[in-house]
């Protein structure tokens, strides 16, 4: 009997998981995300709506599950160099930032406190950024590859990465120091892992062809070396009592050295598994943790905490993005403030957080579901906010400089002609020639023409190949620019 009330609440679950993109589809420009309708289903259909989906711990594992493949596949999307590089370093300036306006706020709030559970809780659910949830988004409005979809992975990664950090060591029940060895050894696991695997494909040893050659037939060996390096951390994570989505994110990173990106056979598998099964049942799941009632008796503090997210996390990146002279591609001031709210989008982790201080006694099962539902409206808010914010800002931020520079293939002509652009940034011919490729993408000419008129300008008429990829680039930016309009 209960094996079948698991398959009736998965079969509700997979029911509302295929309706949503059809009921995203039919709102007007895509202003609301798919995440939304899964949260909001979930919500109505969960024990505090109409209670056709059971949440025992067998959905439970599934929705873990899930998680976990969200933050693997944007483990794998991260680049090492967007973390370590200029822009990289101002997004951990800017979470630092964030983190100690959190604890100043969370202290002065009433039962909170300083040093409490409650407290680190509360700080911590203050400075997140739901990069894995933000990811999709950012590539279903052509954002991924623009300085504004840079912008979000650069500063928004730190407030992924950071918060997971700071609840092994400050909500664990392990003194400091311990929890700051696990993190360690998890570290140097990841390093030996990713370098032994790097060092096997570059040689192409016998097991790496091997994997290599099954990779496409029934064997599908790289898909299983996906979910055993998965399950592999995962279970380290869980096994000295470290947050899942720490091991996970860990092995989207690590998969990066043993399967290079840009398999779009691979990633569309994983894809796939995630998007098509996984991950729909995480966000449903979330979901159907949301007592509305409790949500609905306590209004002021939804807003208070939304409010809040936008002061403490949404501040700080929008200062430190529009003051940055130093960056290339630098971003104006209005598209400085959409990298900044997009940023406050926070929800998975305002889950583990919540259900962690609940465990402890530290907060209520209404407080963490309006905390739950707080970050549920940033999921559709922010990325409204931040779409709204791109449109004044005239669409993708977009910029001859970027075109070449985002399609490295183009050879020695076209790198040097983009660093003499970026040197004489102010230069009347460069703003000519940037405002004219802006003018014949805004105003739909087609790719090839942009490409050929750009090649050229930048004196690579001749090769055909370059001049496709500028052209494939193209078309990715009118895509973002008719989704934003």
């Amino acid at each position: 009997m209960e094996a079948v009330t698991d398959f009736a609440s998965l079969l509700v679950m997979v029911t509302l998981a295929l309706v949503c993109p059809i009921l995203a589809d039919r709102i007007p420009r895509h202003i609301v995300p798919e995440t939304v309708f899964l949260l909001m289903l979930g919500a109505a259909f969960g024990p505090y709506g109409l209670g056709l989906i059971h949440t025992n711990e067998v959905i439970g594992f599934l929705s873990e599950l899930g998680c976990g493949f969200l933050f693997l596949l944007a483990g794998r999307e991260i680049e090492p160099s967007m973390l370590s590089g200029h822009e990289g370093r101002r997004g951990l300036a800017a979470w630092g930032v964030s983190f100690v306006v959190a604890v100043a706020i969370s202290g002065l709030l009433p039962r909170v406190g300083y040093g409490t559970t409650t407290g680190w809780a509360t700080a911590i659910m203050l400075t997140t950024t739901a990069i894995g949830t933000l990811m999709p988004i950012l590539a279903e409005r052509g954002l991924v590859g623009t300085p504004v979809g840079d912008g979000v992975v650069s500063y928004g990664t730190w407030g992924e990465i950071c918060p997971i950090v700071a609840i092994v060591m400050l909500l664990s029940a392990r003194v400091a120091w311990q929890s700051a060895v696990i993190l360690l050894g998890l570290v140097l696991l990841c390093v030996v892992i990713a370098r032994h695997g790097a060092s096997a494909r570059r040689r192409g040893t016998r097991v790496y062809r091997l994997m290599v050659e099954k990779a496409n037939g029934t064997a599908q060996t790289m898909v299983r070396l996906t979910m055993f390096l998965l399950v592999l951390l995962v279970t380290i994570s869980a096994v000295f009592d470290v947050d899942i989505v720490l091991g996970a994110f860990a092995a989207g990173f690590v998969l990066q050295y043993l399967v290079p990106k840009g398999d779009e056979a691979f990633d569309q598998k994983l894809g796939g598994m995630g998007y098509g099964f996984f991950i729909p049942v995480f966000f449903i799941y979330s979901g159907t943790r949301i007592d509305v009632t409790a949500v609905a008796s306590r209004p002021v503090m939804l807003a208070v905490f939304i409010l809040a997210l936008l002061l403490v996390r949404s501040v700080p990146v929008f200062v430190l993005a529009a003051t940055d002279r130093a960056n290339p591609r630098r971003l104006s001031v209005r598209a400085s403030a959409s990298v900044a709210v997009y940023c406050a989008t926070a929800l998975p982790l305002v889950v583990a957080v919540t259900t962690i201080a609940v465990a402890a006694g530290a907060m209520s099962q209404g407080m963490a579901s309006v905390l739950v539902a707080a970050g549920a409206v940033t999921v559709f808010l922010m990325p409204l906010l931040g779409q709204l914010a791109i449109r004044a800002a005239g669409a993708s931020e977009l910029d001859v400089a970027t075109l070449a520079e985002d399609t490295a293939d183009l050879g020695p002509a076209v790198v040097e002609a983009a660093g003499h652009a970026r040197m004489r940034e102010r230069h009347a011919a460069r703003i000519a020639l940037r405002m004219h490729i802006e003018h014949m993408i805004e105003s739909g000419e087609s790719p090839e023409a942009v490409a050929r008129y750009l090649a050229e300008e930048l004196h690579f008429e001749g090769d055909e190949h370059r001049v496709h990829a500028v052209e494939r680039r193209i078309e990715r930016m009118q895509g973002s620019h008719r989704r934003v309009y």
